[in-house]
This record gives structure tokens, sequence and C-alpha cells, in this order.
């Protein structure tokens, strides 16, 4: 690899880090933000209660109105075959064709 290739990619690299440092940290909506609270309202403490209370509340109505099922750890149990199970073992689990090379 020649120097100006490695002198261009780094030149490049530099490029991409100064674009994603400037959208990042320097654009003027992020450097002209002022936090006001009549527009920033999920960071109040009324948005953090309200959020709370309706996680709190949807996790208790999911434990009432869901039937509690057991979780088994273990191995299932295989299954029986199927019927639909049947062209699958005729097409892959046929037999090989018989060679049709001729001995000399």
């Amino acid at each position: 690899m020649s120097t100006t290739a490695a002198g261009a990619a780094a030149f490049s690299f530099m490029e991409v880090i100064y674009t994603i440092k400037f959208y990042l940290v320097g654009h003027t909506a992020i450097v002209g933000f002022q936090w006001n609270i009549t527009q920033c309202w999920d960071s109040t403490w009324l948005f953090l209660y309200t959020s709370m209370a309706i996680y709190v509340l949807h996790l208790l109505i999911s434990l009432i109105l869901c039937r509690r099922t057991t979780i088994r750890l273990g191995p299932s149990p295989p299954r029986p075959p199927q019927p639909r199970h049947v062209p699958y073992l005729c097409l892959h689990l046929r037999r090989a064709p018989p060679s049709s090379k001729s001995e000399k």
C-alpha cells in the first residue's frame, strides 16, 4: 500500500469523524437548544410517575387476565410423525439411484 493511498484513507476517515462530531455536537439545532418545560414534557416528574403507573397497571392486568402456565425446563417429549412429513421422507430419504458407470 502506498503512502498516498494511506494518506487518502486517513483523510477520508478524519472527514467522517468530523462530520459525525458536527452532527452530534456542533449542529445548530443542538447548539441552540434550550430546555423548556412546555416543549420537553417527557423530562418532567409527571411523565415519570405516569409512565411508571401505566407500567404497573399493565403488569397487574396481564397477571390477572392471563393464565399462568408452567414453563418446562427439560427437553420436550418427541412428537409422533405427522402425515405431512410423508412427502418429505419420500423425496429426501430415498435411495440414491444406481450409478450408470460401466466397468471396462
